[in-house]
């Protein structure tokens, strides 16, 4: 329903997600990150790592110095009031928003926020969304395919990967 509950929380549940506070928040605020705390993840690899990420729209700062880590297999939840900046932070983790400074590292990827987009950024972009994936608040699923059949589109479509081989992916998700 508009305006309930679950507008207002973005979930990030994807081969990796995110740990440690976004940032310290007023106490009682509401916004922050919930992890789901699973075992053996702390070992695991960090696969999105997010430093001192700032955006600015004009004069206004909508992203204050926002610190993630990711390991794989986490799952992980930002939530906050509407216009906390949860979907920004998101939109310049695969850098379809520009941050205006900080550092962004996705599986070995690693981008400095400002800055132009020179050719070989450009790659650089072009090489972490194909190791990234986002589903958004307003997200188109496919209605006649099942969500296993829905997450398996990107790889087959995209990457061409042979079918059997997204099923088996798509299932780690």
């Amino acid at each position: 329903a508009p305006g309930g509950r679950a507008e207002g929380l973005n979930a990030i549940a994807a081969a990796a997600a995110a740990s440690s506070p976004l940032h310290r928040p007023p106490r009682g605020s509401g916004d922050g990150i919930f992890r789901i705390a699973l075992e053996g993840v702390s070992g695991r690899a960090v696969v999105v790592h997010v430093e001192d990420l700032h955006k600015y729209f004009g004069d206004l700062e909508v992203v204050r110095g926002v610190n993630i880590e990711v390991h794989l297999g986490e799952v992980v939840v930002m939530f906050g009031r509407s216009g906390a900046g949860k979907s920004t932070v998101l939109r310049c983790i695969n850098f379809l928003e520009d941050p205006t400074s900080g550092v962004i590292e996705v599986d070995g990827i690693r981008l400095e926020g400002g800055g132009h987009r020179t050719r070989a950024k450009r790659e650089q972009i072009r090489q972490l969304r194909i190791r990234t994936g986002m589903v958004f608040q307003q997200f188109n699923l496919f209605p006649q395919l099942t969500t296993l059949e829905n997450v398996m589109e990107g790889p087959i479509t995209v990457k061409h990967m042979p079918e059997e081989q997204a099923r088996g992916l798509a299932m780690t998700f």
